[in-house]
């Protein structure tokens, strides 16, 4: 039963993780999305402080050396706040479908790192699929850039800088995020991750001027955004798919959390009219297929 049910908590948090732009994009139009990202971490710090208290306690600060609070404050300010922030600032110049598309790539920079890094030898067909992957990845994006007005090409160009940059910071988040979680449980580091990417998003808002949204908080128009994007594509999500990663072998989870990049491209052209071109459609389909088959040839 344990095991049957790794890969629904898989698709469980893969599926909240395909509903992030249904709330995100509206609320880019209406907030700073600094100030979104940095109540997202604040909701998710205190939703985990309770789960702390009763059952890791004494664990909270035997993270058992400098190099596991390096790791955690590399993967709570980059992985966590400075790559959801970029993220985040890249819907309001690009295709949100293409946004997320793009983070795709995530598997061949962490192969590659891992590679250079951890000593880990890439499988055989590794640069083939690699390959076919970034040519789709250029593909969607010349397409994007073609059907652009050329006024707007700077700020797709931006778009896709932010979305790429999410992709890299994550991408080396989740080589460092590997190595901790061989020494530190997962509920410790997920928590120091939320906090370290709220002091570091504090700090971004204080030099920037990004507190000057503290007004939403209180808006009944905004606690359900805030609230939804905390816990259940944040808090919620995390934890379903990591509890179902545990059950389940590399090849299955790979399979079963393409329901996150599907999902989206389904949710979003239905809720927010993101809608890709039959070349963007093939190319999404050669995308995912060549990630998978990184992915499957490179388990983590």
């Amino acid at each position: 039963m344990r095991q049957s049910l790794g890969p629904v908590l898989v698709g469980l948090g893969s599926f909240l993780w395909a509903t992030d732009a249904l709330v995100r994009v509206p609320a880019i139009a209406k907030s700073d999305p600094g100030f979104i990202v940095f109540v997202e971490h604040l909701v998710g710090v205190f939703a985990l402080i309770p789960i702390l208290l009763f059952r890791a306690r004494d664990a909270l600060f035997g993270l058992g050396s400098l190099k596991n609070w390096l790791a955690c404050l590399f993967v709570g300010a980059g992985g966590s706040a400075i790559a959801l922030l970029l993220f985040t600032e890249a819907f309001q110049f690009l295709n949100p479908t293409l946004n997320i598309l793009l983070q795709k790539t995530q598997p061949i920079t962490v192969v590659m790192i891992a590679h250079w890094a951890l000593n880990e030898r890439p499988g055989r067909r590794f640069h083939l699929w690699a390959g076919v992957a970034i040519v789709a990845c250029i593909v969607l994006n010349v397409v994007e850039a073609g059907s652009a007005d050329l006024g707007h090409s700077p700020a797709l160009l931006k778009g896709i800088f932010y979305s790429l940059g999410a992709s890299l910071v994550w991408a080396v988040s989740t080589v460092v995020g590997k190595k901790l979680l061989t020494e530190v449980e997962p509920l410790i580091a997920t928590f120091w991750r939320f906090l370290f990417g709220l002091i570091t998003l504090s700090l971004i808002l204080l030099y920037g001027s990004g507190f000057s949204k503290m007004d939403t908080l209180f808006d009944p128009d905004y606690r359900f955004t805030y609230l939804y994007l905390g816990l259940f594509p944040g808090v919620i999500a995390l934890w379903t798919y990591y509890s179902g990663m545990k059950r389940t072998s590399a090849a299955t989870t790979t399979i079963v959390e393409l329901i996150f990049p599907v999902g989206s491209v389904v949710l979003n052209y239905f809720f927010l009219g993101s809608i890709l071109s039959p070349l963007q459609i093939t190319f999404t389909l050669v995308l995912l297929f060549a990630v998978t088959r990184v992915s499957v040839e490179n388990p983590a």
